[in-house]
């Protein structure tokens, strides 16, 4: 498919797909070789038919056309429908792992159907690419290629940011949830609040039982510690700042990232408190500033950081 590109974004972006489709795709065909051996050309059409691709069996002359031949949509569509039994011996076992090629899987949607592409979206891919390629054997040219386009990406941002720009001011919004408008001190804290159902802002209530809630903290390296939810104090907010009840030391989690709110014995209330990188619960981003429930078991993403909620003795 070739894309209409006005921005360097989208030009990167393209490169960072068509890297991760070539990388990917030389795991996966080691993987269907391993299963299948000298059928695997076979098996690999096969799984490949309720993919949008005209390829057959007899267009894959090598491994290099094959490669080349599939878009990266069917790839991921590969790994996602496949994942247990084509990444069966590597690195590729955890949880997170498989929500990082339904993220890129999405972008390389949004791209294909050309939505706008800012550059937080384009290193949120670059990211998803990253970690699983990182996790894979015989990937370092892809991954530091990978390397090299968000390297770019950030650099181009960096410097759009520094240009100044005549804007209209942005609308005000209702709900004032913005822990980042005053810097950090040791005695004070940034006050949140929130809209009721009736349109009325009012404070946190306390939650008698909130001790019965913890959330287990996963990070990239896939150290694990558990942190125990307190909102006795009718706020618990977890973000990167000294301030956070939960501190998350990952660069791309805000100071003040996520609010939990009481929501009855089955969960929390979670709110985004407008952070720079967004929050993904489960296959759902959320929106800024509205309340979403949060059920024991789910997962949260935030940054590189997994969060998830658990109920019982820790």
């Amino acid at each position: 498919m070739i894309m209409q590109v006005d921005n360097p974004v989208h030009l990167w972006i393209s490169e960072l797909f068509q890297v991760s489709r070539d990388g990917l795709m030389e795991n996966i065909i080691k993987a269907y070789k391993r299963i299948y051996q000298q059928d695997y050309m076979q098996a690999i059409a096969s799984d490949l038919k309720e993919c949008p691709t005209h390829l057959k069996v007899e267009t894959f002359t090598n491994d290099k056309t094959l490669v080349s031949g599939v878009d990266l949509y069917c790839v991921l569509k590969l790994m996602i429908e496949n994942w247990d039994r084509l990444f069966q011996g590597t690195k590729l076992r955890k949880i997170p792992d498989r929500d990082y090629a339904q993220r890129l899987k999405d972008m390389r949607n949004a791209w294909a159907h050309q939505r706008p592409i800012s550059h937080q979206d384009a290193l949120s891919a670059a990211q998803a690419a990253h970690y699983l390629l990182n996790k894979l054997p015989d990937s370092d040219r892809y991954v530091q290629k990978i390397g090299q386009i968000a390297q770019s990406i950030m650099e181009h941002e960096q410097k759009a940011e520094a240009e100044p720009q005549i804007q209209n001011p942005p609308p005000i919004r209702a709900v004032s949830l913005q822990p980042d408008i005053r810097p950090e001190s040791p005695d004070e804290m940034p006050d949140f609040q929130i809209m009721n159902s009736d349109g009325q802002t009012e404070r946190m209530e306390a939650l008698a039982q909130a001790e019965e809630f913890y959330i287990q903290v996963i990070q990239n390296d896939s150290q694990t510690r558990c942190e125990r939810v307190s909102l006795q104090e009718g706020r618990f907010v977890i973000g990167r700042g000294t301030h956070s009840h939960i501190q998350i030391g990952d660069p791309r989690v805000s100071r003040a990232h996520l609010l939990l709110m009481p929501n009855g014995n089955d969960g929390l209330k979670i709110i985004d408190l407008r952070s720079a990188n967004g929050t993904q619960l489960e296959n759902e981003i959320l929106k800024p500033n509205q309340p979403t429930h949060w059920t024991t078991g789910a997962s949260v993403m935030i940054g590189s950081t997994w969060l998830i909620l658990r109920q019982g003795q820790m």
